[in-house]
This record gives C-alpha cells, sequence and structure tokens, in this order.
C-alpha cells in the first residue's frame, strides 16, 4: 500500500483525469515496461488526450514511461501527416520507430480522426515486416515495445479504438498552459 500510494502522490495525483478509470488506464502505462518482457502477444496503445492543449498529455507520458523505462526523457515521435501519402508515411515512421528498439513508444500530437491498417497491424503483430527507407531490404523487427499517443480531441476509426486505451484529461481551468 505505501509504494502504491507514493506512486499515486508522486506520479499521477496532479493529472486531471476524466474519472477513475481514465486514472486507472494511466496506471497500466505506468506499469506497462516492467510487465511487458512477459506478455507474448500485443499491448494496447495507450491514447492521452484532452480536449484542449496544454492539459498535461505529454507530462503524463513523460512521467508514467520515464519513471518504469528508466530513463529522464522518453523518445517522441511526430504524428505522420494525413492526406494521399498518409498510410505510405505511417509505415515508414512505424518502421523507423521499430527499428530503434525503444520500450516505450510516444507518437505526439495526433490530430483529427485516425485511420491506419500500418498503425491497427503494428499494435497486434509481434513481428513487424518491412522494407527499409531507400533500400532493396526487408527488416523484421520483434514489437516489443509500450504504445502510448497523445493529442486534442482524437478520433480513432472503430479497428483502431479496439486497440486501444483512453486516458482522457479534462483541465479545471480555462488555460491549463
Amino acid at each position: 500500500n505505501a509504494a502504491r500510494d507514493w506512486l499515486a502522490r508522486e506520479i499521477l495525483s496532479d493529472f486531471p483525469f476524466a474519472d477513475e478509470s481514465e486514472e486507472a488506464t494511466a496506471w497500466s502505462l505506468l506499469f506497462g515496461p516492467l510487465l511487458r518482457p512477459a506478455i507474448n502477444g500485443p499491448v494496447p496503445l495507450h491514447l492521452v488526450e484532452a480536449p484542449v492543449p496544454g492539459a498535461g498529455k505529454g507530462l503524463l507520458v513523460q512521467a508514467a514511461l520515464g519513471a518504469t523505462c528508466g530513463v529522464e526523457h522518453v523518445a517522441v515521435h511526430p504524428a505522420p501527416g494525413v492526406g494521399d501519402n498518409g498510410e505510405a508515411e505511417w509505415k515508414k515512421t512505424l518502421t523507423a520507430i521499430l527499428l530503434t528498439g525503444e520500450e516505450g513508444v510516444v507518437i505526439d500530437n495526433i490530430r483529427g480522426k485516425v485511420e491506419s491498417g500500418a498503425l491497427e497491424a503494428a499494435l497486434t503483430a509481434k513481428l513487424w515486416r518491412d522494407r527499409i527507407l531507400s533500400r532493396s531490404a526487408i527488416a523484421e523487427i520483434p514489437v516489443s515495445c509500450v504504445w502510448a499517443a497523445t493529442g486534442n480531441n482524437a478520433i480513432f476509426s472503430p479497428d483502431l479504438a479496439r486497440r486501444s486505451l483512453r486516458d482522457r484529461l479534462v483541465p479545471t481551468v480555462d488555460d491549463p498552459s
């Protein structure tokens, strides 16, 4: 109980979670890197989202993953753009990210509606295969990371939503930044 209380007070207490279920998913993000090696299969993406900028989404991801990945700052990857090349950009970005071997993957600033077969596949894969950019070679990469993303009012396709957990932050002040 003392350890749980310390973690709640030192890491999670200052975030304006929408409700208790949102806070519960933050606990799973916090413990994800510690438990990931014991999970032989996919894990969901944690979408940390809010209605406005400055709510603490990035800070929550950094605090939770940084504490259990043992790093001061977890690398952040910008979300690929949308449009004609959106799906190709998701594939290239995911391959590059997975090649780094990071324990915690953070995709930052997801905007609008996200519909990506590549992201859906990465979230359910044990092994990712894709062509290495500018080469005629295929990379085979084990998918053993914990996934997180941040965004304001992000909307996921139904297939992506069922592969995700939501941590919604709702600031109690008009301008949280």
